[in-house]
């Protein structure tokens, strides 16, 4: 079994924790590491098997939409999230990038 992974913490870890339960079922593991684009291209090749970290629908929604026919998507392990801007609650006058601005102090 091939599995591909983008190395995020969430990514490396799921993988293998994957890979660790697959071997103690007798199950020979390989994992790869790529970039996405080249990850999805593998995938829809067949030459990678699986993957647990897909950022989707968003970030990487274009390459769901190249290589989504050959693939097939078994759900997600945890609820929806979204890639923003987020500071501490004391940063009272930070509504947007442009606000950051002169604040590295604080």
């Amino acid at each position: 079994i091939s599995i591909g992974y983008i190395p995020w913490d969430e990514g490396v870890a799921s993988t293998f924790l994957w890979k660790e339960i697959l071997e103690q079922r007798g199950f020979d593991v390989e994992t790869k590491q790529f970039d996405a684009g080249p990850l999805y291209t593998s995938l829809a090749g067949g030459t990678v098997d699986f993957e647990t970290d897909s950022w989707l629908p968003v970030t990487h929604a274009e390459y769901w939409k190249k290589y989504g026919k050959d693939l097939e998507d078994l759900g997600s392990w945890y609820g929806p999230t979204s890639l923003e801007l987020a500071v501490p609650s004391y940063m009272k006058d930070i509504k947007s990038m442009e606000d950051l601005k002169g604040q590295a102090d604080k």
